[in-house]
């Protein structure tokens, strides 16, 4: 008799017999998925607690140079959250990435948008920064040239 496996199903001579330890298996890797992407939700809401916007408005804002990434303050955390990193800037080149806290930048901490604009005030375009970052609850420390 003639023996053919499809799926959680094993043929035998046209019965068809479930085989448990394939649908368990297959069941415990759904599991797995939902488990996975209910945490990659919540991971994406969290970056979304952000106040609102806030701007500069004097002219030093004008004299930093590209960084290539966008970021947002963050409600009662320190930091600022990148929220979008353009993949040919020099922030990407760097290793900053989607979803990074950036903590300090030069020594100087940045926790709004105007102590990011003062710590960038005397970078030239060239020169080589520091920028601490929180990366899944790791500090990682990234050396890039604007």
């Amino acid at each position: 008799m003639k023996r053919f496996s499809i799926g959680c199903a094993t043929l035998f001579g046209g019965y068809a017999m479930l085989n448990s330890s394939r649908l368990e298996r297959s069941y415990f890797m759904q599991k797995q998925r939902q488990f996975d992407l209910i945490h990659r939700y919540n991971r994406f809401l969290s970056l979304m607690k952000f106040d609102t916007t806030a701007y500069c408005d004097d002219e030093d804002h004008a004299k930093i140079p590209y960084m290539g990434f966008s970021i947002r303050s963050r409600i009662d955390q320190p930091g600022m959250s990148v929220i979008l990193v353009n993949s040919e800037s020099p922030a990407a080149k760097g290793g900053v990435k989607v979803g990074d806290i950036i903590l300090k930048i030069n020594g100087k901490d940045v926790n709004r948008i105007e102590e990011y604009y003062k710590s960038m005030n005397n970078v030239k375009e060239g020169d080589t920064i520091e920028v601490i970052v929180e990366r899944y609850h790791e500090l990682k420390t990234l050396n890039y040239r604007v």
